[in-house]
This record gives C-alpha cells, sequence and structure tokens, in this order.
C-alpha cells in the first residue's frame, strides 16, 4: 500500500519537475553588495524595472552589503552560472579588494563581466572660506602648505581615497586623507571648514550649490557637464590623466555562464541605457549612460589594476 502511495507520489512530482523548472527560469535576481536606498541600490532597481519585459523574467533587487562589498560578489560567484543571478557593482571594489585584501573570501576570477551600465565623475570640492578660489590657486597653496590641505572621501580604499593618492603623486602634493562613513557629514565638514576639501558625486553636491558654502574647482568627466557648465575638466586644468577616478557601475555574471547567454544579456542592458525614462533617471542621479562590451569592460579593469597597483603598495592599505 505504502509502495504503491511512493510509486504515484514519485511519479507525480516527476510531472511537476519541468513546471517548478519552469517556474525557477521565469525569476532572475540581480545583487546589490550595498545596502538599501544607497546609489546602486536605487540604480538596480532602475534597471531591473525595464530589463524585466527584456528578458521576460521577474527581477528580484537582494541587498547583501559588508566586507568591502565581498558579502555579495561571493555570493553571485557561486551562484550557478545560467544568467539568473547578476551582480551590479561599482566595478572599482572588484578591481581594489583583490589588490588591498591578502585573504579574500571569493575568487577574484569568478565573475564574467557582461556590461557597464553607467558611470559617475567625481567632483573636487571645496568649502566656500577656503584660501583658494580656482585649482590653479589651491595647487599652489597646497604645495607651499606641506600636510595641511585635508581632503575628504568615502572611506579608506574607496574610488575617492584613491583619486586623492593619484592627485597627490600626480601633483607632488601632500593631501591629508579624511575617510568618512557617509558624504553627508563629509560635506558639512567642508561648509564648515572643518577639512577643506572634498571628493564626491553630483548628487552630494547639486542639492547645496545654491547655498554660497561651496565651490567645486574641478570635474573628473571628459567633457563639462551640464550640471556644472562653468566648473572646468580635469584635462582643462592640465591632467590628461583620469585621475579624479570614474565610478563604472557594472553588470556581472558568474564565471562560467554561456557566451550566448552573456551576449544576449548584454544586448538587454544596451536596450535599457537607451530607454528615454532610464536616461532621465541617470541625469537625475547625476549618472552618465554607458553602454559597452564585456570584452571593454574587461580591458578597462585590467588598466586600472595597473595604475592602482602601485598606490595601494606605497600607502600601505593592503591588508
Amino acid at each position: 500500500m505504502f509502495g504503491k502511495i511512493a510509486l504515484k507520489l514519485g511519479i507525480g512530482l516527476m510531472a511537476c519537475a519541468p513546471l517548478m523548472a519552469a517556474a525557477q527560469a521565469q525569476h532572475a535576481t540581480i545583487v546589490v553588495p550595498a545596502a538599501a536606498g544607497g546609489g546602486a541600490d536605487v540604480l538596480a532597481r532602475v534597471v531591473a524595472a525595464k530589463l524585466q519585459p527584456i528578458i521576460d523574467k521577474t527581477i528580484v533587487v537582494e541587498n547583501r552589503p559588508g566586507a568591502n562589498s565581498a558579502i555579495g560578489i561571493s555570493a553571485v560567484s557561486r551562484a550557478k552560472p545560467d544568467g539568473t543571478t547578476m551582480l551590479l557593482v561599482d566595478r572599482t571594489t572588484t578591481v581594489v579588494n583583490p589588490l588591498r585584501l591578502s585573504n579574500l573570501p571569493y575568487d577574484p576570477d569568478g565573475l564574467q563581466p557582461v556590461s557597464d551600465i553607467a558611470k559617475l565623475d567625481f567632483l573636487f570640492v571645496v568649502g566656500s572660506d577656503a584660501p583658494f578660489k580656482t585649482w590653479e590657486e589651491m595647487v599652489e597653496y597646497a604645495r607651499s602648505n606641506p600636510g595641511k590641505v585635508a581632503v575628504g572621501n568615502s572611506g579608506v580604499g574607496s574610488g575617492a581615497h584613491l583619486s586623492t593618492e593619484l592627485l597627490g603623486r600626480h601633483l607632488g602634493i601632500e593631501f591629508v586623507n579624511v575617510p568618512y562613513k557617509g558624504m553627508s557629514p563629509a560635506l558639512q565638514d567642508v561648509m564648515g571648514g572643518v577639512i577643506d576639501a572634498l571628493i564626491a558625486g553630483p548628487t552630494v553636491v547639486l542639492p547645496q550649490m545654491d547655498s554660497g558654502k561651496i565651490r567645486v574647482l574641478t570635474q573628473g568627466s571628459d567633457e563639462r557637464s551640464a550640471q556644472f557648465p562653468d566648473v572646468p575638466t580635469l584635462r582643462e586644468v592640465g591632467i590628461a590623466e583620469p585621475l579624479l577616478l570614474p565610478v563604472p557601475f557594472t553588470v556581472f555574471v558568474p564565471r562560467g555562464t554561456p557566451a550566448e547567454t552573456v551576449d544576449s544579456l548584454n544586448a538587454a542592458l544596451r536596450q535599457v541605457t537607451a530607454d528615454e525614462e532610464v536616461l532621465e533617471r541617470f541625469e537625475a542621479m547625476g549618472l552618465v549612460p554607458v553602454a559597452n562590451s564585456p570584452a571593454d569592460v574587461q580591458q578597462d579593469s585590467v588598466e586600472l589594476k595597473e595604475r592602482l597597483d602601485i598606490v595601494i603598495q606605497e600607502t600601505g592599505l593592503r591588508e
């Protein structure tokens, strides 16, 4: 009797298996290795909403913050390589972590790039009471007063911190790095004269532009942005290299994902980044849309690694 019941149950489960597999295939996940409500999280939700109908899957955004993004990166690198688990991350982190951390909890080669989708360009911001009004005046002052110009950033090893190190080496300036856990207190300190300068993104700076308490000396974009048309770019002040590191937001999948799946996702993301509503949201967030190939992402990462490796070694940032 029990044998017959077990046999019938087994046959029933076998019949349901294709349906369960089909249901699972209708879902995908975008892992964000940062807290909900932050820039990467908002970006992921904008992308997910537009990507869903293109790939015909319900997309869930899952936040896995902590350990310099290692928790989220680990989860994706170990996921099934079928294109249903994606990572959306500030790509600088994926380059910096292997250079800084000696005991990574994941394989640094465990991710396959799909495409960059947007980038954020940093601004060099000073308080209105700073003893310099232009980039040239800041450089002259900092060279004449070694160790006197304190520059805030979003944390040790962050893109903003490394940008400060790169600029200091290029200009022969000894900046004082001041890490913050959040940009809001850093902005308050630069406006209050506690620190001299701050490297931050447009969304941090824009709300205070009309206050008269801050001044933007240069921007890291290739061309002057519409939001800061009167602010010269680094290139215009004589620095050809992208030393204010752009922050690329990139989609990855687990290594081993079939090439045709990667190509299909790449094509879908290109559609997303060309959508008018997405472009409007990006502009409001201070982001520049990007659409490139997995090979482009890989090459840019290699070049960034070469640029940062020496800086991380010389500053003793390796743990």
